[in-house]
C-alpha cells in the first residue's frame, strides 16, 4: 500500500498512452461517416495547433479542438450518439500492459484521472471497464457539475453518462444551421491557418474578429449558446491549456504524475512536476517533458512511477537501472540535445504498437 502522506495522483491522455496509437476516434468517425470534410478538418487541425502555439505565452487558445469538429461533421451527416458509442466499442483498443499499469495502480492506492480531448465516450469505456471514477474523467463535450459525477461515480450507466457528456443530441436539433455554421467557421480557421504561417499578425487579429462574428450570427440562440460554450469559450475543449486548469484543480504540481503523447498534452506536461511524455513524437510535447519514455509495453512505465512515489526519482538513475530493448528513457536535457534521434526512437516504438494492433480484441461489453 502506498504511504498516505505522499498524496500522489496520476493522470493519462486516453488516446496513445492508454489505448493503441494506431486509434484516432475523431479521424477514424470522419473517415467512417463525414469523409467529405476529412481535407477541410485537416486545415482546421494544422490552424489549431498554430494558434495554440502562437498565443500560448498569454495562455490564449487550448489546442484539442478537431474531436469536436469531428463531432459536428458527423451530426451534419445524421449521425447519432448511439452509432459513435458502436464504432467506439469496436475500435477501443488498449496498449500492451494497459491492463497491467492499472491493476498495480490500483493495487498501490494511486488515484487515477483520464484527461483527455476525445470523444466521451472513449474515456468512458475505459473508465468502466477500469474502474476510474466518473468524476476523475474529463473529456470533451460538457464538463459534468459536482452533484452529476457524484451520481455517475455511484450508478454506472456508461449510456445515460454519454448522453449527459455529448453534445450530439442538441446539436443535432439545427442540423441544418450548424451545417452552415461549420462551412463558414471552418473557412475562417483556414484563412487564420495561413495567417499564423506568415505571421501576419494585422490579418490574425481581423480574422479573429470575423470569427466572433460567425458565432454571433448564429440565427438559433440554443445553437448559439451551445457552439459558444463548447469552441469559442471552449469549455468543451480538453485541450493543453485546459488539461492544466484541470490538473491544477486536482493537486499541487509537486503531487501530479501526468502521462500524455501528443501537442495536447503540452501545458500538462510543463505543469506536473513528473510530466512524462510516452513513444512521443510531438516536437512541443517532448521539450515539455520533464521525462520520455519509448516503449513496446506499456507495463515497462511501472517501475519509474514506482520510484516516484518512493521519493526517489533521479532521471539519471531511472535511465541506467530501467533501460532496456523494451525501454528507452531521456531526460529533459537528452530532448533538448538530441530531440531528432529522440522523435525517430519514439515513433520506432509508436509503430511498433500500432503493428500489433491486429493482435489484440477490441474492449468487449
Amino acid at each position: 500500500m502506498a504511504s498516505k502522506s505522499l498524496n500522489y495522483i496520476i493522470a493519462f491522455d486516453v488516446e496513445g498512452p492508454i489505448l493503441n496509437p494506431a486509434i484516432d476516434f475523431a479521424w477514424l468517425s470522419l473517415k467512417k461517416f463525414a469523409k467529405e470534410f476529412y481535407e477541410k478538418v485537416k486545415l482546421f487541425d494544422e490552424y489549431d495547433d498554430l494558434r495554440w502555439v502562437y498565443e500560448r505565452d498569454k495562455n490564449g487558445h487550448s489546442t484539442g479542438a478537431m474531436p469536436l469538429i469531428s463531432l459536428c461533421a458527423c451530426i451534419c451527416k445524421s449521425i447519432t450518439d448511439e452509432a459513435l458509442l458502436q464504432l467506439a466499442k469496436k475500435s477501443v483498443i488498449e496498449n500492451l500492459g494497459t491492463k497491467e499499469v492499472l491493476d498495480w495502480l490500483k493495487e498501490k492506492e494511486i488515484p487515477v484521472y483520464f484527461v483527455t480531448s476525445s470523444y466521451p465516450a472513449v474515456s468512458l469505456i475505459e473508465g468502466y471497464r477500469h474502474g476510474i471514477k466518473s468524476s476523475h474523467i474529463y473529456c470533451s463535450g460538457y464538463q459534468l457539475s459536482e452533484e452529476k459525477a457524484k451520481y455517475f461515480n455511484f450508478k454506472r450507466d456508461l449510456t445515460e453518462e454519454l448522453r449527459e457528456r455529448s453534445p450530439v443530441s442538441k446539436l443535432k436539433m439545427f442540423q441544418t444551421e450548424l451545417s452552415g455554421f461549420l462551412g463558414d467557421y471552418l473557412q475562417n480557421c483556414s484563412e487564420l491557418r495561413s495567417a499564423y504561417i506568415k505571421n501576419n499578425v494585422s490579418k490574425i487579429e481581423t480574422l479573429k474578429k470575423e470569427q466572433e462574428l460567425v458565432f454571433k450570427k448564429i440565427r438559433e440562440k440554443e445553437l448559439r449558446e451551445e457552439l459558444t460554450y463548447l469552441l469559442y469559450e471552449e469549455k468543451g475543449i480538453m485541450g493543453s491549456h485546459n488539461k492544466k486548469r484541470v490538473l491544477q484543480s486536482i493537486s499541487t504540481y509537486e503531487n501530479i504524475i501526468y502521462i500524455g503523447d501528443g501537442i495536447v498534452d503540452c501545458d500538462a506536461l510543463a505543469y506536473s512536476k513528473y510530466g512524462i511524455s510516452l513513444n512521443c513524437t510531438n516536437d512541443y510535447a517532448l521539450l515539455s517533458s520533464k521525462i520520455n519514455v519509448a516503449t513496446n509495453n506499456i507495463a515497462n512505465i511501472i517501475p519509474i512511477i514506482s520510484e516516484i512515489i518512493k521519493g526517489n526519482f533521479n532521471v539519471n538513475k531511472i535511465k541506467n537501472d530501467f533501460t532496456s530493448d523494451e525501454i528507452k528513457i531521456f531526460s529533459n536535457n537528452d530532448i533538448k540535445n538530441n530531440l531528432p534521434n529522440i522523435k525517430n526512437i519514439n515513433n520506432f516504438f509508436k509503430s511498433i504498437l500500432r503493428e500489433n494492433t491486429s493482435l489484440f480484441d477490441p474492449v468487449v461489453w
